[in-house]
């Protein structure tokens, strides 16, 4: 090729000499092109025979879609041509943000500026990790002062291992991890690691409010990832300006232990309560608790306050607190415990509720008084036992004296001990023993258990002895013993 304006090409080649110098002083590449999300990317900065270090340039517009992770630097000096060559290097380590198109603003060098660079980001590629991120807080609208659960999933395909996860401090809301579970879970064929991360959250002040999440670090196969995961955002509703700091935000329950029905006068007894709910502390409990009044039924001391461990689950901001109440009853009667009634803010009504727990009925027993009834009652069983006692003796001397005569009676062999016999079987138990066939008979006469028929067969047997002629046969003899013998034994004891 002829140029036939050769004046005019000398002048062309004046002009870009400058440009050909700046570009090969000062020059950005990045590497690789195409990457996928949580992979890295180098930039390589270049500067040849710089006036100043490469530490003052500013790569502030790459964070809007990348992050910074590591930055180094490097200095290498030769001689060329008897000149000596500085050239300063930069490599930077990017993470992008976000998928898609991500451009690489020009960057600006002591009067030079670099080319605009772009880069492919791709969501997943084969053989790369498949993770997925969700992030969400319950309740999703809260109030201030409200315990709010912040929750983190993480699903990847096992291949992954991650790094504990530090949240940034925020001004205005309290963070405090709980914990972090892992689970395996098949989704479509597919095994799947699931991590699940959780932190307790307090709004303390009303208005809108982001949670930046930092970058996930993790490493798979030997390889350094890093996942970027999307900030959360909410909006934390006021609460009434009535409202006292120390009710709780949300539900609380109140459960009562159940104590014996009988109690003893001035014995101590723990009254336990179980108080379950968000955000409770032991000195709010004890303010809405108040002080239980004691009265002359009783007198309640000041009550303790210990929190127990959570109750897992889903609830993994639930608290449980228990609360012990001294009391020693000091007079016998019925002690009834009162109503307890701790206040809470419900957020679905808008209002100031209260849970209650009901009181109970006790019966209250004096122990001394208990013991000297006690006393007088056995005194008593042990008079009546002796009374019983002396009774069963004498109607067992009775009845023998009763079989005795009845044995003599039954082996008299004539009149005369037949008669004695007879005198001597008790048919009376009061006034001095008969001496007298006629006073036995006398005292045999009255009309009830036979005594009748008695006394009838002692004035026979009196004139059969007395007033009959000539001896007494054999079979008459025998048949009157045995006449008496039947009614002696018809009638019933004496004292009977």
């Amino acid at each position: 090729m002829t140029f036939r304006y050769p004046t005019l090409l000398l002048v062309l080649m004046v002009l870009a000499a400058p440009a050909l110098r700046a570009q090969g002083m000062f020059s950005v590449h990045v590497e690789p092109r195409i990457v996928t999300l949580g992979h890295a990317l180098t930039l390589q900065i270049q500067a040849r025979n710089p006036g100043g270090s490469l530490s003052a340039l500013k790569l502030d517009a790459l964070r809007q879609d990348f992050h910074i992770d590591s930055v180094s630097t490097r200095v290498s000096r030769r001689h060329h041509g008897g000149r000596l060559r500085i050239t300063r290097s930069m490599s930077v380590t990017l993470y992008p943000l976000h998928s898609g198109k991500l451009r690489i603003p020009p960057l600006r060098f002591m009067g030079h500026t670099s080319r605009p660079l772009q880069v492919t980001v791709r969501q997943t590629a084969p053989g790369a990790p498949r993770v997925r991120f969700r992030v969400w807080i319950t309740p999703a609208q809260p109030l201030v002062r409200q315990v709010t659960t912040l929750h983190l999933t993480v699903r990847d395909e096992g291949s992954v291992q991650w790094e504990p996860i530090r949240l940034p401090s925020i001004s205005g809301l309290y963070l405090r991890r709980i914990r972090a579970t892992q689970r395996q879970q098949t989704v479509n064929g597919v095994q799947q690691t699931v991590r699940r991360y959780v932190w307790e959250l307090l709004p303390l002040q009303a208005g809108d409010w982001t949670i930046p999440f930092p970058m996930l670090s993790a490493v798979s196969f030997g390889n350094p990832l890093q996942y970027p995961v999307p900030p959360l955002h909410f909006h934390a509703d006021p609460v009434p300006a009535y409202l006292p700091v120390y009710v709780p935000i949300g539900k609380v329950s109140v459960q009562r232990q159940r104590l014996p029905t009988r109690l003893k006068v001035g014995r101590a007894v723990n009254w336990t309560l179980t108080v379950t709910g968000r955000g409770l502390t032991r000195t709010s409990i004890l303010k809405l608790l108040g002080a239980v009044g004691s009265d002359r039924a009783a007198h309640f001391y000041s009550p303790t306050v210990t929190r127990e461990s959570g109750t897992g689950g889903d609830a993994h901001t639930l608290q449980r607190w228990q609360v012990t109440i001294p009391f020693r009853p000091l007079q016998a009667g019925t002690l009834t415990l009162p109503d307890i009634s701790l206040a809470y803010f419900d957020p679905n009504t808008g209002r100031i509720a209260a849970a209650t727990a009901g009181g109970q009925h006790l019966a209250v027993v004096d122990p001394g008084a208990l013991r000297l009834r006690r006393g007088l009652y056995a005194v008593a069983a042990l008079l009546l036992l002796g009374l019983a006692g002396y009774g069963g003796r004498v109607r067992y001397r009775r009845f023998a004296q009763r079989r005795a005569a009845l044995a003599r009676v039954r082996q008299a062999g004539d009149l005369q001990t037949l008669r004695h016999a007879v005198m001597g079987f008790a048919v009376h138990d009061s006034g001095p023993p008969p001496t007298t066939l006629g006073q036995w008979a006398r005292a045999a006469g009255a009309p009830t258990g036979g005594r009748s028929q008695l006394a009838e067969l002692a004035r026979e047997l009196d004139a059969v002895q007395f007033h009959r002629q000539g001896p007494v046969s054999p079979q008459v003899f025998s048949d009157l013993k045995t006449r008496i013998m039947e009614a002696l034994r018809s009638v019933k004891a004496a004292g009977g």
